[in-house]
């Protein structure tokens, strides 16, 4: 980085004294940064809207025709699988106004180049990537697809990071899913985990991703139980092949693994099993839709096609 007393670029070659600016310090009003990859190299004017990647090269803004290119694939449909990210709707507000007057060039005046990071903070829940229940689509956030974000993160930056998945509706169309349906595991010793998962995942995938966020080995003889509460009466969920939507496992719910057919002593069962097309008490309302938790969603340990469940004649249960 070097200072000039001067916005003409010193000359390549003239062993210029380079500083690193920190934080801390002030830089006089009549100073002139540039940037220079050698001293020997030709120096670049840094202005405000200088963006530099990780190899210390210039990163050139965006031209009329990309930033028109991401604003319509922003508006293209959306297919199940596909990783789509939230942004704030006033920062999409001012960014979309600007790409559509058209940026200016260095003979048209005008505003300046766009600039301003992308700001979601107000999108989530402190220290989560959870989307406040409060908020709609279209008033409070847009979504874009992966390759844009990509885009917005090498031209502008900011964060944080809100990524949802598409998923299918089973009518020929895909939805992306807000707010996944979030459960609270009580493993035998008394811990207590959120677990996070789209509404498509198997009961199965559930199950292990419930085992691999507590750290607890896998046994063929796992039955699953769900309940309202801690203290409600828990049904047995007998089919580990069904979506998490087929079951009835609906967000807030509580589940806990016993290694046999007798119910966890926290809740009695009711003697129902959880299949689909059954209702239950033990369920809450359904979750929002409109994709998947980019961090509880992932499927953390891998398993076989192992049984889901097998009766027990044990009178006690295995905790």
């Amino acid at each position: 980085i070097i200072f000039s007393g001067t916005p003409l670029p010193p000359p390549g070659g003239v062993p210029f004294i380079s500083f690193f600016v920190r934080f801390q310090r002030c830089c006089p009003a009549s100073a002139f940064l540039f940037l220079s990859p050698s001293i020997s190299s030709s120096p670049i004017p840094l202005t405000k809207m200088t963006r530099v990647d990780g190899s210390g090269s210039v990163v050139a803004p965006p031209t009329l025709t990309q930033l028109q290119k991401a604003l319509s694939d922003s508006l293209r449909p959306v297919h199940a699988g596909e990783n789509w990210y939230l942004v704030d709707k006033q920062w999409w507000t001012k960014w979309s106004d600007f790409v559509n007057r058209g940026p200016p060039t260095p003979h048209s005046g005008g505003d300046a180049p766009f600039s301003e990071k992308i700001d979601n903070s107000f999108l989530v829940e402190p220290g989560t990537s959870h989307v406040k229940p409060q908020l709609h689509e279209m008033e409070d956030y847009v979504f874009v697809p992966e390759d844009v974000w990509l885009q917005f993160m090498g031209w502008y930056g900011g964060g944080p990071v809100v990524k949802r998945t598409a998923i299918s509706t089973g009518r020929s169309n895909s939805i992306i899913e807000i707010h996944p349906p979030v459960y609270t595991f009580v493993t035998p010793g008394g811990l207590e985990y959120k677990i996070t998962a789209s509404r498509t995942r198997t009961v199965r995938e559930l199950v292990t991703l419930m085992l691999g966020q507590a750290g607890m080995p896998w046994q063929p003889s796992y039955v699953l139980w769900a309940s309202a509460s801690k203290d409600e009466a828990a049904e047995k969920v007998a089919d580990w092949e069904q979506t998490l939507e087929e079951a009835n496992l609906t967000t807030g719910q509580v589940l806990r693994l016993s290694s046999n057919a007798i119910a966890p002593p926290a809740a009695q069962s009711t003697g129902g099993s959880r299949s689909a097309g059954t209702s239950s008490s033990a369920s809450s309302s359904s979750s929002s839709s409109s994709s998947c938790n980019d961090t509880g969603s992932s499927m953390v340990v891998e398993v076989g096609d192992t049984s889901a469940a097998t009766d027990s004649n044990s009178t006690q249960p295995d905790w």
